[in-house]
Protein backbone atom coordinates (compact mmCIF):
# COMPACT_ATOMS: atom_id res chain seq x y z
CA UNK A 1 0.00 0.00 0.00
CA UNK A 2 1.41 3.70 -0.97
CA UNK A 3 2.00 5.66 2.14
CA UNK A 4 2.53 8.97 0.03
CA UNK A 5 1.55 10.97 -2.91
CA UNK A 6 3.08 13.92 -4.74
CA UNK A 7 0.59 16.14 -6.08
CA UNK A 8 -2.80 13.46 -5.53
CA UNK A 9 -6.39 13.82 -6.74
CA UNK A 10 -8.60 14.04 -3.24
CA UNK A 11 -11.97 12.73 -3.23
CA UNK A 12 -14.52 12.91 0.05
CA UNK A 13 -17.94 11.49 0.01
CA UNK A 14 -20.16 11.05 2.93
CA UNK A 15 -21.91 7.99 2.67
CA UNK A 16 -20.97 4.54 3.78
CA UNK A 17 -19.14 2.24 0.53
CA UNK A 18 -21.53 -0.98 1.30
CA UNK A 19 -24.45 -2.67 0.13
CA UNK A 20 -27.23 -3.56 2.59
CA UNK A 21 -29.12 -6.73 2.05
CA UNK A 22 -32.09 -4.33 0.99
CA UNK A 23 -30.28 -3.05 -1.88
CA UNK A 24 -29.29 -6.92 -3.04
CA UNK A 25 -32.64 -8.14 -2.74
CA UNK A 26 -35.48 -5.66 -2.67
CA UNK A 27 -37.82 -8.40 -2.83
CA UNK A 28 -36.99 -10.78 0.06
CA UNK A 29 -38.15 -13.50 -1.38
CA UNK A 30 -34.20 -15.53 -1.05
CA UNK A 31 -33.65 -17.24 1.91
CA UNK A 32 -30.56 -18.73 2.78
CA UNK A 33 -31.24 -22.61 2.86
CA UNK A 34 -28.31 -23.66 0.80
CA UNK A 35 -25.12 -22.82 -0.65
CA UNK A 36 -26.16 -21.87 -3.89
CA UNK A 37 -27.78 -18.86 -2.55
CA UNK A 38 -25.03 -17.85 -0.58
CA UNK A 39 -22.84 -17.40 -3.30
CA UNK A 40 -25.63 -16.04 -5.58
CA UNK A 41 -26.11 -13.80 -2.74
CA UNK A 42 -22.27 -13.20 -2.46
CA UNK A 43 -21.54 -12.80 -6.17
CA UNK A 44 -24.15 -9.81 -6.32
CA UNK A 45 -22.63 -8.33 -3.63
CA UNK A 46 -19.48 -8.29 -4.83
CA UNK A 47 -21.11 -7.35 -8.76
CA UNK A 48 -22.59 -3.97 -6.97
CA UNK A 49 -19.46 -3.04 -4.68
CA UNK A 50 -17.37 -3.50 -7.87
CA UNK A 51 -19.74 -0.75 -9.57
CA UNK A 52 -19.01 1.59 -6.66
CA UNK A 53 -14.88 0.72 -6.64
CA UNK A 54 -15.46 0.92 -10.57
CA UNK A 55 -16.67 4.60 -10.05
CA UNK A 56 -13.87 5.84 -7.40
CA UNK A 57 -11.66 4.26 -10.24
CA UNK A 58 -12.37 5.50 -12.66
CA UNK A 59 -12.28 9.37 -11.43
CA UNK A 60 -8.90 9.36 -11.30
CA UNK A 61 -8.52 9.71 -7.77
CA UNK A 62 -5.54 8.73 -5.52
CA UNK A 63 -6.32 9.79 -2.23
CA UNK A 64 -10.30 8.73 -0.66
CA UNK A 65 -11.96 10.31 2.58
CA UNK A 66 -15.31 8.85 3.62
CA UNK A 67 -17.41 9.28 6.81
CA UNK A 68 -19.11 6.42 6.55
CA UNK A 69 -17.96 2.45 6.41
CA UNK A 70 -15.86 0.73 3.43
CA UNK A 71 -16.77 -2.53 2.58
CA UNK A 72 -13.77 -5.05 2.72
CA UNK A 73 -14.19 -5.89 -1.12
CA UNK A 74 -14.04 -2.23 -1.77
CA UNK A 75 -11.18 -1.80 0.06
CA UNK A 76 -8.97 -4.11 -1.35
CA UNK A 77 -9.98 -3.33 -5.17
CA UNK A 78 -9.03 0.21 -3.84
CA UNK A 79 -5.44 -0.91 -2.68
CA UNK A 80 -5.27 -3.08 -5.49
CA UNK A 81 -5.50 -0.16 -7.84
CA UNK A 82 -3.36 2.21 -5.52
CA UNK A 83 -5.55 4.38 -3.95
CA UNK A 84 -5.14 5.07 -0.23
CA UNK A 85 -8.79 5.16 1.71
CA UNK A 86 -9.88 6.74 4.81
CA UNK A 87 -12.86 5.77 6.97
CA UNK A 88 -15.29 6.49 9.36
CA UNK A 89 -14.20 10.23 9.73
CA UNK A 90 -15.74 12.93 11.33
CA UNK A 91 -17.81 15.69 8.98
CA UNK A 92 -16.22 18.50 11.03
CA UNK A 93 -12.58 17.22 9.36
CA UNK A 94 -14.29 16.38 6.38
CA UNK A 95 -15.21 20.00 5.36
CA UNK A 96 -12.10 20.91 6.91
CA UNK A 97 -10.52 18.81 4.21
CA UNK A 98 -12.81 19.97 1.53
CA UNK A 99 -11.91 23.72 2.28
CA UNK A 100 -8.07 22.88 1.89
CA UNK A 101 -8.08 21.03 -0.88
CA UNK A 102 -10.44 23.20 -3.20
CA UNK A 103 -13.30 20.33 -3.50
CA UNK A 104 -16.61 19.52 -2.25
CA UNK A 105 -18.49 16.65 -0.32
CA UNK A 106 -19.85 13.97 -3.06
CA UNK A 107 -22.93 11.65 -2.31
CA UNK A 108 -23.91 8.32 -3.06
CA UNK A 109 -26.04 9.81 -6.10
CA UNK A 110 -23.06 12.73 -7.72
CA UNK A 111 -21.49 11.33 -10.32
CA UNK A 112 -17.61 12.01 -10.39
CA UNK A 113 -15.75 13.49 -12.51
CA UNK A 114 -11.69 14.39 -12.26
CA UNK A 115 -12.66 18.12 -12.02
CA UNK A 116 -14.85 17.52 -8.88
CA UNK A 117 -11.66 16.26 -7.28
CA UNK A 118 -9.88 18.09 -4.92
CA UNK A 119 -6.10 18.88 -5.10
CA UNK A 120 -2.65 18.92 -2.54
CA UNK A 121 0.76 19.36 -3.11
CA UNK A 122 1.32 16.13 -1.25
CA UNK A 123 -0.28 13.71 1.37
CA UNK A 124 1.74 11.33 3.33
CA UNK A 125 0.67 8.42 6.14
CA UNK A 126 2.70 8.51 9.08
CA UNK A 127 3.08 6.58 12.28
CA UNK A 128 3.59 8.33 15.49
CA UNK A 129 3.32 7.27 19.15
CA UNK A 130 1.43 3.91 18.17
CA UNK A 131 -0.72 5.86 15.75
CA UNK A 132 -1.60 6.63 12.05
CA UNK A 133 -1.58 9.92 10.75
CA UNK A 134 -2.04 11.93 7.60
CA UNK A 135 -0.39 14.66 6.61
CA UNK A 136 -1.66 16.80 3.98
CA UNK A 137 0.44 19.39 2.17
CA UNK A 138 -1.57 22.55 0.21
CA UNK A 139 0.73 25.48 0.08
CA UNK A 140 -1.64 28.22 -1.79
CA UNK A 141 -4.04 27.40 1.40
CA UNK A 142 -3.62 29.23 4.42
CA UNK A 143 -5.15 26.38 6.28
CA UNK A 144 -2.72 24.55 8.82
CA UNK A 145 -3.19 22.00 11.30
CA UNK A 146 -1.36 22.11 14.92
CA UNK A 147 -0.79 18.56 16.14
CA UNK A 148 -0.50 18.39 19.98
CA UNK A 149 0.51 14.96 22.09
CA UNK A 150 -0.14 14.81 25.87
CA UNK A 151 -0.16 11.73 27.34
CA UNK A 152 -2.64 13.05 29.95
CA UNK A 153 -6.35 13.71 29.29
CA UNK A 154 -6.74 16.71 31.67
CA UNK A 155 -3.48 18.21 30.06
CA UNK A 156 -4.55 17.80 26.81
CA UNK A 157 -7.78 19.67 27.44
CA UNK A 158 -5.55 22.40 28.74
CA UNK A 159 -2.98 22.80 26.29
CA UNK A 160 -5.85 22.46 23.76
CA UNK A 161 -7.56 25.22 25.29
CA UNK A 162 -4.68 27.57 25.71
CA UNK A 163 -3.64 26.94 21.77
CA UNK A 164 -6.93 27.83 20.93
CA UNK A 165 -7.05 31.34 23.00
CA UNK A 166 -3.55 32.10 21.45
CA UNK A 167 -4.81 31.71 17.65
CA UNK A 168 -8.26 33.41 18.55
CA UNK A 169 -6.00 36.10 19.79
CA UNK A 170 -3.93 36.16 16.95
CA UNK A 171 -6.84 36.40 14.91
CA UNK A 172 -8.17 39.04 16.87
CA UNK A 173 -5.21 41.43 16.34
CA UNK A 174 -4.85 40.68 12.94
CA UNK A 175 -8.41 41.87 12.28
CA UNK A 176 -7.62 44.96 15.26
CA UNK A 177 -4.27 46.07 14.89
CA UNK A 178 -4.25 48.89 17.79
CA UNK A 179 -2.08 47.70 20.58
CA UNK A 180 -1.46 48.76 24.18
CA UNK A 181 1.35 48.07 26.38
CA UNK A 182 0.70 45.32 28.56
CA UNK A 183 1.77 43.85 31.79
CA UNK A 184 -0.61 46.32 33.75
CA UNK A 185 0.91 49.10 32.19
CA UNK A 186 -2.03 50.86 30.68
CA UNK A 187 -4.06 50.00 33.77
CA UNK A 188 -1.19 51.71 35.50
CA UNK A 189 -1.41 54.77 33.36
CA UNK A 190 -4.91 55.03 33.23
CA UNK A 191 -5.56 55.23 36.32
CA UNK A 192 -2.87 57.77 36.79
CA UNK A 193 -5.01 60.07 34.50
CA UNK A 194 -8.26 59.28 36.13
CA UNK A 195 -5.75 60.96 39.41
CA UNK A 196 -5.20 64.04 37.25
CA UNK A 197 -9.07 64.07 36.33
CA UNK A 198 -10.27 63.32 40.24
CA UNK A 199 -8.20 66.66 41.48
CA UNK A 200 -10.30 68.76 39.19
CA UNK A 201 -13.70 67.38 40.94
CA UNK A 202 -15.58 67.99 44.68
CA UNK A 203 -16.71 65.90 47.48
CA UNK A 204 -18.51 62.66 46.31
CA UNK A 205 -17.55 62.69 42.77
CA UNK A 206 -14.19 63.09 43.24
CA UNK A 207 -14.44 59.98 45.80
CA UNK A 208 -16.05 58.21 42.83
CA UNK A 209 -13.27 58.96 40.77
CA UNK A 210 -10.60 58.00 43.16
CA UNK A 211 -12.16 55.28 43.57
CA UNK A 212 -12.52 54.24 40.08
CA UNK A 213 -8.42 54.83 39.20
CA UNK A 214 -8.02 52.51 41.89
CA UNK A 215 -10.18 49.87 40.38
CA UNK A 216 -7.66 50.13 37.59
CA UNK A 217 -4.51 49.86 39.72
CA UNK A 218 -6.04 46.12 40.44
CA UNK A 219 -4.50 45.07 37.58
CA UNK A 220 -1.19 45.23 37.78
CA UNK A 221 -1.51 44.58 41.51
CA UNK A 222 -3.11 41.14 41.15
CA UNK A 223 -0.48 40.90 37.94
CA UNK A 224 2.25 40.63 40.52
CA UNK A 225 0.37 38.98 43.46
CA UNK A 226 0.49 35.86 40.77
CA UNK A 227 4.25 36.36 39.62
CA UNK A 228 5.11 35.59 43.03
CA UNK A 229 6.32 39.62 43.99
CA UNK A 230 4.77 41.62 46.74
CA UNK A 231 1.72 43.46 45.15
CA UNK A 232 2.54 46.31 47.78
CA UNK A 233 5.87 47.08 46.94
CA UNK A 234 5.30 46.95 43.00
CA UNK A 235 2.84 49.19 42.48
CA UNK A 236 4.99 51.56 44.95
CA UNK A 237 7.84 50.82 41.83
CA UNK A 238 5.68 51.47 39.54
CA UNK A 239 4.28 54.50 41.04
CA UNK A 240 7.69 55.45 41.76
CA UNK A 241 8.44 54.82 37.73
CA UNK A 242 5.91 56.70 36.54
CA UNK A 243 6.83 59.92 38.39
CA UNK A 244 9.59 60.05 36.58
CA UNK A 245 7.92 59.55 33.12
CA UNK A 246 8.99 55.92 32.62
CA UNK A 247 6.44 53.63 31.20
CA UNK A 248 6.99 50.16 33.89
CA UNK A 249 5.46 47.03 33.78
CA UNK A 250 4.95 43.95 35.67
CA UNK A 251 7.87 41.56 33.62
CA UNK A 252 7.99 37.78 33.34
CA UNK A 253 11.34 38.61 35.10
CA UNK A 254 9.50 38.91 38.44
CA UNK A 255 10.38 42.51 38.53
CA UNK A 256 8.74 46.25 37.52
CA UNK A 257 10.95 47.09 34.38
CA UNK A 258 10.80 48.96 31.51
CA UNK A 259 13.70 46.77 30.21
CA UNK A 260 13.65 43.55 28.34
CA UNK A 261 11.41 42.30 25.48
CA UNK A 262 8.03 44.64 25.14
CA UNK A 263 4.81 43.43 25.81
CA UNK A 264 1.36 44.30 24.37
CA UNK A 265 -2.10 43.62 24.74
CA UNK A 266 -5.10 44.43 22.23
CA UNK A 267 -6.68 47.98 22.37
CA UNK A 268 -10.10 46.43 21.41
CA UNK A 269 -9.30 43.74 23.92
CA UNK A 270 -8.76 46.22 26.64
CA UNK A 271 -11.37 48.58 25.97
CA UNK A 272 -13.53 45.93 26.00
CA UNK A 273 -12.95 44.56 29.54
CA UNK A 274 -12.32 48.36 30.84
CA UNK A 275 -16.98 48.80 29.10
CA UNK A 276 -17.82 45.42 30.80
CA UNK A 277 -16.16 46.01 33.93
CA UNK A 278 -17.65 49.04 34.00
CA UNK A 279 -21.50 48.21 33.75
CA UNK A 280 -21.14 45.62 35.78
CA UNK A 281 -20.13 47.64 38.69
CA UNK A 282 -22.92 50.13 37.78
CA UNK A 283 -25.42 47.32 37.40
CA UNK A 284 -24.49 46.07 41.09
CA UNK A 285 -24.63 49.74 42.20
CA UNK A 286 -28.36 49.94 41.09
CA UNK A 287 -29.30 46.52 42.82
CA UNK A 288 -28.06 48.17 46.20
CA UNK A 289 -30.46 51.36 45.80
CA UNK A 290 -33.23 48.96 44.91
CA UNK A 291 -33.19 46.65 47.78
CA UNK A 292 -32.68 49.10 51.08
CA UNK A 293 -36.09 50.72 49.30
CA UNK A 294 -38.37 47.47 49.59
Amino acid sequence: MLKSFQDPAVLIINYDLKRKSGYLNPQHNLKMDSVQTSLLFEEKKKQMCGEIARKIIDSGANVLFCEGDIDPYIETLLRDNGILAFKKLKMKDLEKLAEATGTTLKVFQDEIHPRDLGKADSIKLEKKNGENFVFITVKEKAIATILIWEPVKYGLDKVEEAIDDALNNAAFLMKNREIVNGGGAIEFELAHMVRLFAATQTGKKQLAVQAYAEALEKIPTILARNMGMNAIDAVAQMRNSYSRGIEARIDLSRKVTDKGPEVYDSATVKKLAIIAGTETAKNVLRIDEIVPKR
